[in-house]
C-alpha cells in the first residue's frame, strides 16, 4: 500500500470512501503504479487483520528504492491495458496486490510508525516465507498478531509489547516517537507543535523532526527551513487538503514540487474539518541537497498559509528562529514564545509605499483638481498648484521606482515579470517622463499684444495677461497639445488608483505594519475627486451660463 492512501485515510480511487486499512484488496494497481502522487510516496507492507478485526496493521515501510522494485513486480503481475504502465508479463492482477516480501529489519519504528526493512526479494504471493524465518514485527502490527509477537531489535519473542514505564505515561512524562515536546504559537491562527526524535544514536542520518501544524481555518499550510527567513530559493513542505504532503522549491513566488527522489517525508498528512487545518510530517535532519536542521541549536523556519485548498498566494506568512532541543523520553512537555524575526524587506517596500502615497495617492489628485476647478481658484494659484504638485510628484517617482527595482534585484528576482503591479509601475515610470517633457515642451504661438516668445494661453495661466487678453481661439497645435496632455495626465491618475490599491493589497498580504488602509485611501480620493468634480461641473454649466444670460446672449470678447 502507498504512503498516500494510508495517510489519505481512504483508498483515492474509491468512489465509496472505503478505509484504506479495511479493504486494502480494494485498492486497484492503477493507482498503486500510475498516480503520481502514490508512487511519490514510500510503499507499506500490511498486516492481514486478527479474526473479528477488520482493520489491517502497518507492518513494515520500504524506502523509496525499495518501493520502487515492489512497483516493478506489481506491473508485471498487473494487467496490460489496466494500468497504463502494467505489462501482464506474470498475471492479470487489478486489485489488491499481494507479494512475498524479504528484508532485513533497519530501523525499530514504534506503535505508530512501522519497522522499515531494506528489501532483500519481492516475490508472488505464493511462494510464501518458510516455516523457519524469523518474524520480527512491530510495535505497530501488536493489534494484528496474537503470540508470535517479536520486536525488531531483540531475538527473544514476547505476546505483548513491553510496558510503558509510568514516567513515560502521556501526560506525566512523553514518549517521543508519540508525543511532541514543544509547542509554540506562529501568528494568532497558526500553532507548531514539534520534537527531535533520534531514534537510534549510532544512525545520526536517521535522527528526525516530527511537527504538527495546526491552522485555525481553511488552506494549505506550508513549513520550511530558510537560513536567510525568507522564501526565495528554499525548501518548504506544503499540505494542500484534498492532495497530499509534498516538498516544494520556492522561487520568485512560485512553487514547484521537487524530484521524487528527493521526497522523503515519513508520517505525513493533511487534515480538514470545519474549523481547522493540520499538517503533520517527519523529516530527517540531514538530507543531501537541502539545508541541516540544527538538533541541538536555534533554527530559523518559515511558515505560510493559504486562503482556499488551491495552493496560490499566502494569507498570512513569517519566520521564526526556533531553539531545538533532542527529545528524551519522560521528558515534560513544554510551551515557549518563538523569536519572531523581521519581514525580509519591510523597510524598502516602506519606503517604496510611502513615497507612491504622498505622490501619486495625495499630491496628484490635488494638481488634477485645482485643473479641473481653475475657473473657481482662478490664476495663477491654480496654476502654480497644478505644475508644483506634479513635479514633486514626479520627483518622488524616480527615488520610489529605483528603490522597488535594487530590491528586487538583490534577492535575485526579475521584475516586471511577475505580477500586473510591476508592469503597470513600468509603463507609468516611462508615461511620467513623457507627460512632464511634453509640459515643458508645449507649442508656443505669440500672439499680439503678449511677449515675445510667450503663448497668451500660457500667460493667462501664469496670471501675467488677464484671460481678456487671450486671442479668442486657440492654435490647432496647442489645441491638439492640450487634449493629449489632459487625457495622458487623467489615464495617469486611474492608474496611479489601481496601482496604490494594489499595493496596499500586497502590503497586507504580506503582513506588514500597513500605515494606511485601503478603505481609508479609497474614502479620501473618491471624496475628494468626486466633490472637485461636482464644482467644476456645476461652475461651468450654472455660473458660466448666468454670465452668458446676463449678457444677453452675447460671448465674451464680442460685440
Amino acid at each position: 500500500m502507498d504512503r498516500f492512501c494510508i495517510n489519505r485515510g481512504t483508498l483515492l480511487d474509491s468512489s465509496g470512501g472505503i478505509r484504506t486499512l479495511e479493504g486494502p484488496d480494494k485498492h486497484s494497481l492503477h493507482c498503486l503504479v500510475d498516480v503520481d502522487e502514490c508512487i511519490g510516496t514510500p510503499y507499506e507492507i500490511l498486516i492481514d487483520p486478527l479474526p473479528g478485526n477488520k482493520t489491517h496493521c502497518r507492518g513494515f515501510s520500504l524506502s523509496m528504492k525499495d518501493s520502487e522494485t515492489v512497483r516493478n513486480k506489481a506491473r508485471q503481475l498487473g494487467k496490460k491495458g489496466y494500468c497504463k504502465t502494467c505489462t501482464g508479463e506474470l498475471g492479470d492482477e487489478e486489485f489488491g496486490f499481494r507479494a512475498t516480501v524479504k528484508g532485513r529489519v533497519t530501523s525499530p519504528g514504534d506503535y505508530d510508525f512501522p519497522p522499515e526493512i531494506e528489501l532483500i526479494s519481492v516475490e508472488e504471493s505464493s511462494v510464501g516465507c518458510s516455516d523457519d524465518a524469523t518474524k520480527k514485527l512491530g510495535l505497530s502490527s501488536d493489534k494484528c498478531v496474537d503470540d508470535k509477537f517479536l520486536r525488531p531489535d531483540t531475538e527473544t519473542p514476547a505476546t505483548t509489547p513491553a510496558p510503558v514505564p509510568e514516567d513515560q505515561v502521556p501526560g506525566e512524562g512523553l514518549i517521543c516517537a508519540k508525543d511532541y515536546l514543544t509547542k509554540t504559537q506562529l501568528s494568532p491562527k497558526l500553532s507548531l507543535e514539534y520534537t527531535v526524535h533520534q531514534p537510534d544514536d549510532t544512525l545520526p542520518d536517521k535522527n528526525t523532526l516530527r511537527a504538527r501544524l495546526t491552522f485555525l481555518g481553511k488552506g494549505w499550510v506550508g513549513f520550511g527551513i530558510s537560513p536567510e527567513g525568507n522564501m526565495n530559493e528554499n525548501d518548504a513542505i506544503i499540505g494542500v487538503p484534498g492532495g497530499t504532503v509534498v516538498k516544494y522549491h520556492l522561487a520568485s513566488f512560485t512553487a514547484s514540487p521537487i524530484s521524487k527522489d528527493r521526497q522523503t517525508l515519513e508520517d505525513f498528512s493533511i487534515e480538514q474539518d470545519s474549523e481547522k487545518t493540520v499538517l503533520t510530517f517527519s523529516k530527517l535532519l540531514q538530507e543531501e541537497g537541502e539545508v541541516a536542521i540544527n538538533p541541538n541549536g536555534s533554527n530559523k523556519f518559515i511558515w505560510a498559509y493559504g486562503s482556499s485548498n488551491t495552493l496560490g498566494h499566502h494569507q498570512d506568512r513569517g519566520s521564526v528562529d526556533l531553539p531545538l532541543v533532542t527529545c528524551a523520553d519522560g521528558d515534560s512537555a513544554q510551551n515557549i514564545k518563538p523569536t519572531m524575526t523581521a519581514i525580509p524587506d519591510e523597510r524598502q517596500w516602506k519606503s517604496h509605499g510611502i513615497m507612491a502615497l504622498v505622490g501619486w495617492g495625495f499630491l496628484t489628485p490635488i494638481a488634477i483638481a485645482a485643473s479641473w476647478c481653475r475657473d473657481i481658484i482662478g490664476a495663477p494659484l491654480w496654476f502654480k498648484i497644478h505644475m508644483w504638485f506634479n513635479c514633486t510628484t514626479f520627483l518622488l517617482t524616480i527615488p520610489l521606482f529605483a528603490l522597488a527595482v535594487a530590491t528586487f534585484s538583490k534577492n535575485d528576482r526579475k521584475h516586471f515579470s511577475s505580477s500586473g503591479h510591476e508592469r503597470m509601475g513600468l509603463a507609468m515610470f516611462i508615461l511620467v517622463f513623457i507627460q512632464v517633457i511634453g509640459g515643458l515642451a508645449r507649442p508656443h504661438v505669440p500672439p499680439p499684444n503678449t511677449p515675445p516668445k510667450t503663448d497668451a494661453a500660457d500667460a493667462a495661466e501664469s496670471g501675467t495677461v488677464s484671460e481678456e487678453q487671450a486671442p479668442p481661439e486657440k492654435s490647432k497645435v496647442r489645441f491638439a497639445w492640450e487634449i493629449i496632455h489632459k487625457l495622458s495626465g487623467e489615464a495617469l491618475l486611474g492608474c496611479s488608483m489601481y496601482q496604490i490599491d494594489q499595493g496596499l493589497l500586497l502590503y497586507e498580504k504580506k503582513k506588514y505594519s500597513v500605515f494606511f488602509s485601503r478603505t481609508a485611501y479609497w474614502a479620501w480620493v473618491g471624496s475628494f475627486l468626486g466633490l472637485a468634480l461636482v464644482l467644476a461641473v456645476g461652475h461651468k454649466f450654472l455660473v458660466v451660463k448666468k454670465d452668458h444670460s446676463e449678457s444677453g446672449g452675447k460671448a465674451k470678447g464680442t460685440e
